[in-house]
């Protein structure tokens, strides 16, 4: 009991001796002998360093929240016609169609699909370029059938794999 006392004391001991070498920051120690020895009350050097941390808070949060002009993002409306197809427009169809209101940023990758479906905007409004979503892709629109073919092509590989294990389990 007495050894496991000792060894707490030493203990308490290094670790108040250490925040004397150790150092914040800043590169000034956590305590100072001055702490215990100024002229200044523990209550003003506590205002002190409140006051000077709100203020390092302060500089770093205007650092870091700048007014950054915010670009406008462009209304997009989206419907289902008729004939089954999905329409866009920043124009909204004349008839009571009920409507999808997309928002675009627009600086964003925006993939063109237009040369793809010529119907991409209803007949009369063929005068209208159709607007289309951003996607998030990495690949081209012509490498996703290949994507999908190949993915198809992996669930068969697996299922046989499947069929193959569950046969030498049995």
């Amino acid at each position: 009991m007495k050894l496991f006392i000792k060894t707490m004391l030493v203990v308490v001991i290094l670790a108040v001796g250490g925040l004397f070498i150790l150092k914040k920051p800043d590169g000034t120690p956590w305590l100072k002998v001055d702490d215990f020895t100024s002229s200044t009350s523990p209550l003003e050097k506590v205002t002190e360093q409140i006051k000077s941390s709100w203020s390092e808070v302060e500089k770093s949060t205007s650092e870091l929240v700048q007014v950054k002009p915010v670009a406008m993002k462009s209304a997009v409306y989206r419907w289902k016609g008729s004939d089954g197809k999905w329409h866009m427009s920043d124009i909204p169809p004349a008839d009571d169609t009920p409507v999808e209101i997309v928002y675009i940023e627009p600086n964003g990758n925006v993939i063109d699909l237009s040369s793809n479906d010529s119907q991409a905007t209803s007949d009369n409004k063929a005068s209208h370029s159709a607007a289309t979503i951003p996607l998030p892709m990495t690949t081209s629109p012509q490498q996703a059938k290949k994507l999908i073919e190949d993915a198809k092509n992996i669930q068969a590989l697996l299922d046989k794999r499947a069929e193959k294990l569950q046969a030498a389990v049995e």
